[in-house]
């Protein structure tokens, strides 16, 4: 029969071993949307629409703005120049098949050729389907500076 000691580090390394496991899937929801960060200013429809979810919603801070994955994307490539962005700390958690990511973006970008406030508070809520990690929802908050 196993001592105390060794029923401790048993339970101490599978502690370890789960926070390591969530500390990669954090890393790779982190890594996507960056990944849909590039995309999106690339303008690069192959890489976006199979990132966000069927059912994905953008809002913002007002709750006045709501919109789909269709109207997003049609925006993102048409309507909008990303000259550069920036996404500053990103921070992500994941409870299973849910992951939650936060940033800050800084954007040089224009709306139907007007330039358009720069700095956003970000809310991304991912979700894991067949397909992989999946964005369904953006809550956008204007940073007024």
């Amino acid at each position: 029969m196993p001592n105390t000691l060794t029923k401790i580090l048993l339970v101490v390394l599978l502690l370890n071993a789960n926070v390591m496991a969530a500390e990669t899937e954090e890393q790779k929801v982190i890594e996507l949307t960056m990944a849909w960060t590039e995309a999106m200013r690339t303008r690069d429809l192959e890489s976006l629409y199979p990132m966000m979810h069927q059912n994905f919603r953008l809002l913002t801070e007002k709750g006045t703005y709501e919109t789909g994955k269709g109207e997003w994307l049609l925006n993102t490539m048409h309507a909008l120049t990303i000259n550069e962005v920036e996404v500053k700390r990103p921070s992500a958690v994941v409870y299973g098949d849910v992951a939650v990511v936060s940033m800050r973006m800084e954007l040089d970008w224009m709306f139907r050729g007007q330039p358009i406030p720069g700095s956003f508070d970000l809310v991304d809520t991912w979700i894991k389907t067949d397909q992989g990690w999946q964005v369904i929802t953006r809550v956008s908050s204007e940073v007024k500076e």
